[in-house]
């Protein structure tokens, strides 16, 4: 099996990163990496800079410096972030998915919540109260699901969309999605 990049995505809050965190403990051949830490890590160790000042070349030399973290680690690598955090609208852009990475990933997962599940997770992880605005949520999820299809069409590539309910088990969801969609 040729070795599977995927991209998780779903607006803060709704636990990508701490479930797709679990994922490799039950699969020794799952890899997780949380996108935007790592281009952070990344853009202050290699260019002293933030993220959003990177020229798209440096971005890129990150970008490639990702893969080869993740390459020949797993047989699956998840990378996890928000979508509309990488929006091509420069005036909406937070931190955007080098063009080497792009390329390199297999499918896109959104992970999507109803706006009552999607308050309700964050104010379990104790969100600011002007994160859990409905109308700011329903914004978010909106601009999310738009900016997962854009680039899923864009690239070429499959996007399947997780629904994030009360009282799952998330991991098993997630674990399940990811398996169908690497076999």
């Amino acid at each position: 099996m040729d070795s599977k990049v995927l991209f998780i995505g779903g607006i803060p809050g709704l636990g990508k990163s701490k479930y797709a965190s679990k994922i490799p403990m039950l699969h020794s051949k799952v890899h997780h990496l949380n996108l935007e830490q790592m281009l952070t890590y990344l853009a202050e160790h290699s260019f002293a800079k933030q993220v959003d000042d990177l020229s798209p070349e440096e971005l890129d030399q990150i970008g490639k410096r990702c893969l080869r973290e993740v390459e020949g680690k797993a047989d699956i690598t998840l990378l996890d972030g928000s979508y509309s955090h990488y929006s091509p609208d420069p005036g909406k852009r937070k931190t955007p998915i080098p063009v080497s990475l792009q390329e390199r990933i297999d499918a896109f997962i959104l992970v999507d919540a109803d706006v009552q599940t999607a308050i309700w997770l964050r104010e379990r992880r104790q969100y600011p109260k002007e994160r859990m605005v409905s109308v700011r949520v329903q914004h978010e999820l909106e601009l999310e699901k738009q900016m997962a299809e854009q680039m899923a069409a864009r690239l070429g590539k499959k996007l399947v969309i997780v629904k994030r309910q009360r009282n799952v088990d998330f991991v098993e969801v997630l674990r399940t999605t990811i398996l169908v969609m690497t076999q």
